[in-house]
């Protein structure tokens, strides 16, 4: 008996993880209409809409996601143009430079995106609470500033005047 739940077990986890990595390699992401669906449907439960009202909102958050759709094209333009002219400007640059001045240049944009790429995750971190330290705790309810290592008062604590 023990035996054979055991199998049963085996082979459901394995039809289980079947399935989870299928649908992991083969997930596209939702379009505005399925979007607008699944928000409209969560805002009718949550505010329990008439059906009048659920037509609007739905109306409107296709409009919304149909909006952010074409500003998320928009930027993935703007980013392939602006490498295109980063591109070109480090073609005509490298006539200009000599071979050493130009290997110089590139180890310097190099270190520049390492730095950048350091200083995001090191913000993201700091975002995330990831680093929460009693002054990171602090500035991130607005009452310290990042760079400075002193406390501000708080607001609660200020005395009005009548």
């Amino acid at each position: 008996m023990v035996t054979k739940n055991v199998v049963v077990l085996t082979v459901l986890f394995s039809a289980f993880c079947v399935v989870m990595s299928s649908a992991q390699t083969t997930k596209t992401p939702p379009t505005p209409q399925t979007r607008a669906d699944r928000t409209t449907q969560y805002l009718k439960k949550a505010l329990n809409l008439t059906d009048d009202q659920t037509a609007k909102v739905e109306t409107l958050n296709l409009k919304m996601f149909q909006a952010q759709e074409e500003m998320r094209k928009a930027v993935t333009e703007v980013g392939k143009n602006f490498k295109a002219k980063m591109e070109a400007r480090d073609a005509e640059l490298q006539k200009i430079l000599t071979p050493e001045q130009f290997k110089q240049y590139q180890d310097f944009e190099h270190h520049m995106k390492d730095m950048k790429g350091r200083m995001q995750s090191r913000w993201g971190h700091m975002q995330r609470g990831m680093k929460c330290t009693k002054d990171s705790v602090q500035w991130k309810k607005g009452n310290m500033h990042p760079m400075k290592h002193h406390h501000v008062m708080k607001s609660d604590t200020i005395q009005t005047q009548k």
